[in-house]
């Protein structure tokens, strides 16, 4: 006696989604905006990706530090370019 196994509810599903070029197209525009909404920060950040200060190299992108709580990073920015060091 030979048995035959079904498909399932979702391999139905998926066979006749990947069928549909629209809804693969629409798929694939959701999954490109939800990795852009992840990745947020290193796209269009106001914080650097990297920053070496007083000898130390810190990632403000990746993790917090205590010594950047409430520190406009534009205002750095410019203080570097006069040619000042230090943050005060």
């Amino acid at each position: 006696m030979k048995t035959t196994r079904s498909i399932g509810y979702w391999s139905s599903v998926w066979k006749e989604f990947k069928e549909d070029k629209l809804a693969l197209t629409g798929l694939l525009i959701i999954v490109l905006l939800f990795c852009i909404a992840i990745f947020d920060n290193f796209l269009a950040g106001n914080k650097p990706l990297m920053l070496r200060w007083n000898g130390n190299l810190y990632f403000p992108v990746l993790f917090k530090y205590k010594e950047f709580y409430g520190v406009d990073f534009g205002s750095l920015e410019k203080k570097f370019e006069k040619g000042e060091d230090t943050y005060r």
